[in-house]
């Protein structure tokens, strides 16, 4: 393999959601890079990629990072490279928070449909992965709570953000914050139906 590139490191990716509860996939992907990297000797760096979860719903406990840096420690073992991680999501995801105003309520039996002006293609998450976001009514948090279906203004039957979630009772005009909104969600943004991207 050395004869025919110039072998510099090596990178791979586990996936996402990586959490607390569940390391495995996480520690055999680094045994497996640093039993490559010993093999291939004379890299510079090992990229043991990302996917390190975030706590989405709000009874989902944080990730424990000192374990994910005990757990890759010992699978890694003894390599004379750097070791490189991709924390992007666990940085950013809940620096963002994504505002949106209600601007239709509509009682139907058994629940409240509240039309926001952010939709799917604000922040696809929802859409694309059912990706659970939190949802606050900034404007009356103290209003009895009601079943809820937020949906955006996407003529598309997946512009749905939450569906049988309790929220302060919205009204016309409340401001409404999905939580979470730091990590794939510009990012995923688009101008579909003619609409315009969102400002950060």
């Amino acid at each position: 393999m050395r004869e025919e590139f110039d072998l510099v490191g090596v990178h791979a990716h586990a996936g996402s959601g990586i959490s607390g509860d569940d390391l495995s996939a996480h520690r055999e992907l680094v045994r497996r890079m640093g039993d490559l990297a010993r093999e291939v000797g004379g890299l510079e760096f090992v990229d043991v990629g990302g996917g390190f979860g975030v706590p989405y719903r709000e009874d989902e406990p944080p990730l424990d990072l000192a374990a994910v840096a005990d757990a890759t420690r010992e699978a890694l073992g003894e390599v004379d490279a750097q070791l490189a991680v991709e924390p992007g999501r666990y940085v950013v995801a809940d620096a963002g928070v994504l505002l949106s105003r209600v601007n239709t309520v509509k009682e139907v039996p058994e629940t409240t449909v509240v039309g926001i002006d952010a939709g799917m293609t604000t922040l696809l998450r929802p859409a694309m992965y059912d990706a659970y976001h939190a949802i606050s009514n900034l404007s009356r948090p103290d209003a009895d709570p009601v079943s809820t279906i937020v949906a955006g203004p996407v003529c598309e039957t997946s512009d749905v953000f939450a569906d049988g979630r309790d929220l302060p009772d919205p009204e016309r005009g409340d401001c409404l914050a999905l939580g979470n909104a730091g990590a794939y969600g510009y990012e995923m943004a688009s101008t579909y139906n003619s609409r315009p991207r969102p400002p950060e």
